[in-house]
């Protein structure tokens, strides 16, 4: 399964969402690296890689770092567990309706984008926090989950 994240992720490690969100996010993501046939989806030049890579600037406590080292070996590196597609070549593709982009935030089309390049390949998923994303693309039939429920069940 392709696992679309948008930036909870980065904001649960770096401690915005209080400690106990970033355990499980911690946790979460060695799960991702635990089972053999989930992968990440990392859109270069999204909202998501520049929050990820100002993360992996600042983090300068011990606890980041070894977050920071985690994510980068264990998944970023790991291309059997790190699906990396180019923002353009999203965006030059043809298989999504930009009806639905209408109604997305601009800074999360890569999300829209993403879903429809990796669905035609394999299960794929978004999962967020943004109540209003979740709404809007569901009512587009969207696979769309949010981190709580999808944490739980995974």
């Amino acid at each position: 399964m392709f696992l679309i994240l948008d930036e909870w992720v980065i904001h649960d490690l770096q401690n915005d969402n209080g400690k106990e969100k970033q355990r499980e996010t911690f946790l979460f993501l060695k799960k991702i690296e635990e089972r053999k046939f989930d992968k990440l989806v990392i859109v270069k030049n999204s909202k998501f890689i520049k929050k990820l890579y100002n993360f992996l600037g600042i983090s300068d406590s011990v606890e980041f770092k070894t977050k920071s080292r985690f994510l980068v070996r264990s998944l970023i590196q790991d291309f059997q567990k790190t699906e990396f597609v180019e923002l353009a070549i999203l965006i030059n593709e043809k298989q999504i309706n930009n009806k639905i982009l209408l109604n997305v935030n601009v800074d999360d089309h890569y999300l829209v984008l993403a879903y429809f390049y990796f669905k035609t390949k394999e299960d794929t998923i978004i999962v967020t926090t943004d109540k209003k994303l979740k709404e809007t693309l569901e009512q587009n039939g969207i696979f769309i989950k949010f981190r709580d429920e999808f944490l739980n069940n995974y």
